[in-house]
């Protein structure tokens, strides 16, 4: 509804000067995300659901650690590390003499960030479709023939298509929804079009209606992911696992190292940086303060987590027992406000709540007068 809205002249505005920049940098956001999460996720999946090598017991949870931490926080460690004044290019230039790096503060800088921190969505799919899949059709594929590389890029990855496709899609809603990154590595994209229209610029509408382009993005992803699944069967658990071949001598160290790379990126670099700034600061935090913000965001997180698990479990099952259409298109329409940021949705509601308050305190008054 706020696309079709008044927002006087911001949107015309904005869409004449700044938002063909929104659309070209978000689009190329996505594109970059996309392309470095599938080049971590779906090689460290194959490995970790196939092969015995060192560290193949736990790289499974380890690599679903960068979950943990939010993509703005590596975004401001790896900012600090890797700018021109951080410690990585101050060490380059006094070692090595070089001038200067690429800047981290960049696009290719922020899809780095965000790539490394929502990978996981990508590994978790393809790990149990790769996990799932007969043993008996990579049997017969080497049988006629084929060696591994042709086995997994014409048995195995068709068949674990629809289920990378469905990581792809929930990781280009998360760079959709970003917020963080981009705005602290200055990219102007959606997101940080919205706030700043929104809060700089003092027009909610016109901030609605740019969320409304947003959405039509999410919708489109939506749409685009069950294209894809068309004509896919689903992946049956095998009745016949496949065993886990084991790797040996280079071959094993360089999967230890493909597994260790993303989780070194995305949790222990920023997890050390983080305590080591805690240390640091000392006593800068009241403990009593620490301990409020810890009970908040837990009790927060139990409460979005019950109501999510409800609403979760009501839409399948609703989906699973009907074929009405109207039941399954708002079953899809509830997943595409993943793709918009949560203060957007916040901010969003509150307009249509407070013009209800307003209203409902106005017939109050007048049947008291």
């Amino acid at each position: 509804l706020s696309f079709f809205g008044e927002s006087g002249d911001t949107f015309g505005h904005l869409a004449t000067t700044v938002l063909p920049d929104y659309l070209l940098n978000t689009v190329l956001l996505m594109l970059l995300v996309g392309a470095i999460a599938l080049m971590i996720g779906v090689p460290t999946a194959w490995l970790t659901a196939r092969y015995r090598f060192p560290g193949s017991r736990v790289f499974p949870l380890l690599l679903v650690l960068p979950l943990a931490a939010p993509a703005y926080v590596l975004g401001y460690v790896y900012a600090d590390l890797l700018d021109y004044t951080g410690p990585v290019q101050s060490s380059l230039r006094a070692l090595l003499g070089l001038s200067s790096l690429p800047p981290i503060r960049s696009l290719p800088g922020a899809a780095l960030v965000i790539a490394f921190a929502v990978y996981p969505y990508i590994f978790l799919l393809a790990r149990v479709s790769f996990s799932q899949q007969a043993a008996n059709h990579i049997l017969v594929a080497k049988t006629l023939g084929a060696d591994s590389r042709r086995v997994f890029w014409r048995v195995v990855l068709p068949v674990a298509r629809p289920a990378i496709v469905g990581g792809l899609a929930l990781v280009l809603m998360e760079t959709v929804a970003d917020y963080g990154v981009v705005e602290h590595y200055g990219v102007q994209t959606f997101t940080t079009g919205i706030f700043r229209t929104w809060f700089a610029m003092g027009s909610p509408s016109g901030a609605l209606q740019l969320a409304a382009c947003l959405f039509v993005i999410a919708a489109m992803l939506v749409t685009l992911e069950e294209m894809s699944r068309k004509g896919q069967l689903a992946n049956p658990v095998a009745p016949v696992p496949a065993e886990l071949e084991a790797l040996s001598g280079w071959r094993s160290l360089l999967a230890s190292l493909i597994c260790l790379i993303p989780v070194v990126i995305g949790f222990i670099v920023p997890v050390t940086a983080l305590l080591v700034d805690a240390v640091a600061e000392g006593d800068a935090l009241d403990a009593a303060r620490l301990v409020s913000l810890i009970s908040n965001t837990l009790l927060v997180a139990l409460i979005a987590a019950g109501i999510c698990v409800a609403a979760a479990v009501w839409l399948a099952y609703a989906g699973r027992r009907t074929e009405h259409p109207f039941i399954r298109s708002g079953v899809r329409l509830a997943t595409l406000g993943y793709a918009i940021p949560g203060m957007v949705l916040a901010v969003g509601l509150l307009q249509p709540l407070a013009t209800f308050d307003r209203s409902l305190a106005t017939v109050i008054l007048e049947s008291f007068e």
